[in-house]
């Protein structure tokens, strides 16, 4: 992993913004809510279809997580998984019924267990699977950690970036390509509130 135009690694940003996520993670009487935009984008067009906010919230005491998604038509849908270990559970939830995302890379994130959001830790479960030695970098002002993809993965993911505000290492925003460069889609969730 390298930092194109810097001396520091993606993996010394990745443990940057660990850090500060562990300095932000919940005393024993607050819990921490996290609110994702949801975009789908035409590469080739530009054109984005906001797909409506997931909002995840933790504690300090369980490790369980809750979601509550405006991504359904109709009512949101609210689930509550026992840990981070169930994240896949939680991101068919929030995916599966809608066409937001494709099944490829929905079975995918739920063979990873893992959720889309800013956070580290799902970032690093959402590439575990990835062979080594693909080059991997940061970049540009905000800080991009970007994860090409095998060619073909049958995620049919191809990227997947991790955006780091320079200023303070807090994630805001990951997203995740599909399909061939400017002819694909761009998965986009960004941090819209952190408290």
């Amino acid at each position: 992993m390298t930092l194109v135009g810097s001396t520091a690694s993606a993996e010394t940003i990745l443990s940057r913004a660990e850090k500060f996520e562990s300095q932000h993670r919940p005393d024993l009487s607050h819990l921490a809510q996290d609110v994702l935009q949801v975009e789908a984008i035409d590469e080739k067009t530009g054109v984005g279809k906001r797909a409506g906010a997931i909002v995840l919230i933790r504690d300090s005491v369980s490790p369980a997580v809750y979601m509550r998604s405006d991504l359904h038509a109709g009512s949101p849908e609210e689930i509550t998984v026992s840990s981070d270990l169930a994240m896949g559970n939680l991101a068919r939830r929030a995916f599966g019924s809608t066409n937001v995302m494709d099944s490829p890379a929905l079975r995918y994130l739920e063979a990873q267990n893992s959720f889309p959001d800013t956070s580290v830790s799902e970032f690093r479960k959402l590439v575990a699977a990835e062979e080594p030695g693909a080059e991997h970098q940061a970049q540009r002002k905000s800080v991009e950690v970007h994860y090409p993809f095998a060619p073909s993965h049958s995620s049919g993911i191809r990227e997947a970036v991790l955006f780091v505000n320079r200023s303070d290492y807090s994630p805001v925003r990951l997203s995740l390509f599909t399909g061939a460069p400017n002819a694909g889609r761009e998965y986009r969730f960004t941090r819209t509130d952190f408290r």
